[in-house]
């Protein structure tokens, strides 16, 4: 079904119906419970999605300064997730599941990704690319086989309590800043195997002081 905006504010769940009534008191009132919970989310936080929806349209859909809330599921991205808006996407126990050459990308300012899973064997070379300035990707965790994870070409971003999975090339990065992205910042993240790679500025830093798999001290990119 198509996405429409709630009156109060931003996408309701497209899936949300008035419960049945089933007989029962008990499951009645969870019922109720449940669907008033989901109102709530969508009066609070504007845009609350399920994995039945459709996230591309949804974010093309909504609003500057919009929270989009991703309900608990897998969410099959088939086509390349553009985040043109300054959005918060957070999640609640959702993955994204990147299909074929699907690929983020992040073009707006001040975005924020949080709380989300990214699943991706495509072997991009950037899977998830940051052009926007003054964005922030929190508590992410890839699996993702990409030269690349994570593509930073804006000013101001911060990548902070990230894990990462997946393979890499000899020459790939967990995280790159490429050259002209000023005074970004890593901290708290768990890096791809042993040491893992950090690149900056096309200059492959070996994180050897870290212990295995540890989390990084904070880094100034610039």
């Amino acid at each position: 079904m198509p996405l429409q905006r709630a009156q109060t504010r931003g996408v309701g769940l497209s899936q949300v119906r008035a419960p049945q009534r089933s007989g029962d008191a008990t499951a009645d009132f969870v019922l109720q419970s449940f669907a008033q919970s989901l109102q709530l989310y969508r009066n609070v936080v504007g845009v609350v999605l399920t994995p039945d929806d459709d996230i591309v349209a949804a974010l093309v859909a909504c609003k500057d300064g919009d929270t989009v809330l991703l309900l608990p599921g897998t969410y099959l991205v088939r086509r390349n997730l553009t985040i043109a808006k300054s959005v918060t996407l957070r999640g609640l126990g959702a993955t994204l599941e990147l299909d074929g050459q699907a690929l983020v990308q992040v073009t707006a300012n001040r975005v924020t990704l949080a709380n989300l899973s990214i699943v991706s064997r495509s072997g991009a070379s950037d899977l998830l690319s940051v052009s926007g300035n003054n964005c922030m990707l929190r508590d992410l965790y890839l699996d993702v086989d990409a030269t690349r994870a994570v593509s930073v070409t804006g000013d101001y971003c911060g990548v902070q309590g990230c894990s990462f999975a997946g393979t890499r090339p000899a020459a790939g990065a967990d995280v790159y800043f490429a050259n002209g992205a000023t005074y970004g910042i890593v901290c708290g993240t768990m890096w791809n195997g042993v040491a893992g790679t950090f690149a900056v500025d096309y200059r492959a830093i070996d994180l050897t002081s870290q212990a295995a798999n540890g989390p990084a001290a904070i880094i100034n990119v610039r």
